[in-house]
Formats: structure tokens, sequence, C-alpha cells
């Protein structure tokens, strides 16, 4: 495959890295879905004040850890896929990107946060005085998480500039989105906020690597 110094999709590709393309394209929405799909069995979530995070707190909490973790795999594996798909050094960004996004995920899905917020029921109404070990990891595996998406989107969003403007625009703007979220996190509806870019950065996620998969020809 012949290296570029801009932002394409390469022409050649093993039929293996579509394939992992394809695991990144289903993370997201595995990720949306399967947390919203846990939301009525919390008894005190309240989806308005609660992010996914929430759910990884109590006894059924291994059961988002496992989304958490495996969604985290998918993006890596993604990335894989993405540095011969694309190919060149925007190829290498995007593995890179994918990968801190897969790390990111896996780390904060290990490290769950402590009870806070009125969750679970009886949990102190407001944040915690004091963050143990694992909510500061939690923390920082969000933070890289929204980094690697940031790039990610941006990344597939150069790339697909010309053959697919229409996968591209998305990603940008919820690039563009996806920085403004921790800002309003202690805000009013700032849960919510996170729930509506988060959804539509993981969908634009999705139709970004479809459309690699589909701009190579496979």
């Amino acid at each position: 495959m012949t290296s570029t110094t801009t932002a394409s999709i390469a022409t050649y590709h093993p039929a293996t890295s579509t394939a992992l393309v394809a695991a990144g394209a289903v993370a997201g929405p595995l990720f949306v879905i399967a947390g919203f799909a846990q939301l009525p069995f919390r008894e005190g979530l309240d989806p308005t004040k609660h992010a996914f995070s929430f759910l990884l707190i109590g006894p059924d909490g291994w059961l988002q850890a496992t989304v958490f973790v495996v969604v985290g795999l998918l993006f890596t594996a993604s990335g894989i896929g993405l540095r011969s798909t694309i190919g060149g050094r925007s190829g290498v960004v995007a593995a890179v990107f994918a990968g801190l996004l897969g790390i990111g995920l896996v780390v904060a899905g290990l490290n769950a946060p402590q009870p806070s917020f009125g969750y679970p029921i009886g949990a102190p109404q407001g944040p915690p005085e004091v963050l143990t070990t694992a909510s500061v990891l939690h923390g920082v595996g969000f933070g890289i998480g929204i980094l690697g998406l940031v790039g990610l989107l941006v990344t597939l969003g150069v790339a697909l500039r010309r053959k697919a403007p229409g996968a591209a625009v998305p990603a940008f703007v919820a690039a563009v989105l996806l920085p403004v979220v921790p800002m309003t996190s202690m805000q009013p509806l700032g849960t919510v906020f996170l729930y509506t870019v988060m959804t539509a950065a993981f969908a634009a996620t999705a139709v970004a690597l479809t459309a690699v998969r589909r701009t190579t020809g496979r």
C-alpha cells in the first residue's frame, strides 16, 4: 500500500481490516443501547442527573463494566483495521485515537465512581467530599476516552471529506460538541446534554466507520 501524507482512503486493504473497522461501527451503538436498556431496572437512577457511569455502582455494576470493557476492546480493534484501511499517516493517527478511546473506556469501566448525587438510594445528594482512587481513575478514563473520540472523529472526517461528505460533516459537528460536555456536567440538564452529545457522537462514529468500509470498495 502506498503511503500518503494526506488523509485519503486507501484503495487496497485486507478483508480482515474491514472486519475490524466494522467492530468499531457497532461499538458506539452497543454502548448506548446497553446503557439505556439498564435504566428502567435501576431503582433511584434518574437519567436527568445520573450518567451511564452510575450503572457501574452496586452489585449489578459488573454488567455495565462488561459493556465498557467490550466496547473499549471493539474500538481498539477498529483502530488496528483503520491503520491499513485508511493507510498512510492518517491511518496511524486514526489507530492511535481509536486506541485512546478504547483504553479510556476500559479504564473507566474497571473503576466505578463512588455513590453520590442521590444514587444509589441513600447516597449523598451532592458530589462526594473526598474522591476515592477508583473515582479518580474513572474520571481519567473518561478524559482519555473523550480525547480519543474527538481525535478519531476529526481524523475520520478529514479522510472522508471528499468521498463521503455526508459522513464527514456529522463527525466534525460531534467533534466540536464533545469538549463542551465536561464544562456543562454540573449545570442544570448537563447530564441530558451529555446523553444527547454522546449518543450523537457514537452515531456519527458508526456512520463514519461504515463509510470508510464502503469507500474502500469492499
